[in-house]
């Protein structure tokens, strides 16, 4: 978990309880930010982000609670995510059992084929291109991981609370940028507290989730 300095920290600073769940929320919400990600993308890269946090702790809230959206979006938890065709349709009414065979996307055509007959239409480039965890289409990987299978109502129920999942991840991560501005105008003040220096100017590497802050 979070190391407890951490969290003793930022409690300080924001003259409440930051408990472990609202700081990892927080993290989460930084580094889905675009701005954030954006200005440091070489450190990103490097695997070694510098965190930073806002003075101001209803910043600090907002981008927690985003945050905690995303994790329920990401892990399709969320209740409000929907698995029925006012996310994605499928306008070829197949005979019998679809069998996933040379699954592609048409960029053309915003079209998924499961098979040369059986599509999924409507579904933008950038919600194809959504990558997570290593893979360059999560979406296209969730898919040929089962190429040769019969396409179950359960991999349907999964595959397009994913397309909902990352549409969401969209208009979140907009709500999440209109926070950046202020959150780097009110970066907390450590210089004159070195107990709090010590931890919070620490570095995160997402590739080791003990580096520094945990």
């Amino acid at each position: 978990g979070i190391r407890k300095e951490v969290l003793e920290a930022l409690s300080i600073s924001y003259k409440k309880t930051v408990d472990i769940d609202e700081a990892f929320a927080y993290l989460y919400g930084l580094l889905w930010t675009p701005s954030y990600r954006q200005e440091f993308q070489a450190d990103l890269l490097d695997g070694y982000p510098l965190i930073i946090f806002p003075s101001n702790v209803e910043v600090f809230a907002k981008v927690a609670a985003l945050g905690e959206r995303l994790l329920a979006l990401h892990t399709l938890s969320d209740p409000a995510l929907s698995d029925g065709k006012n996310v994605v349709d499928f306008p070829v009414v197949a005979k019998g059992d679809v069998v996933i065979e040379k699954s592609h996307y048409s960029e053309e055509k915003q079209r998924y084929y499961l098979n040369a007959t059986v599509y999924a239409e409507k579904i933008e480039l950038e919600v194809m291109n959504f990558s997570v965890g290593g893979y360059q289409s999560a979406l296209h990987e969730y898919v040929i991981a089962r190429e040769g299978r019969i396409w179950t109502e359960e991999y349907y129920s999964s595959w397009v609370k994913a397309i909902d999942s990352i549409r969401k991840t969209f208009k979140t991560q907009k709500e999440l940028d209109k926070l950046y501005e202020p959150l780097r105008e009110s970066l907390l003040d450590i210089e004159d507290n070195p107990a709090l220096k010590d931890v919070l100017t620490m570095q995160f590497s997402p590739e080791d989730p003990r580096q520094k802050l945990f």
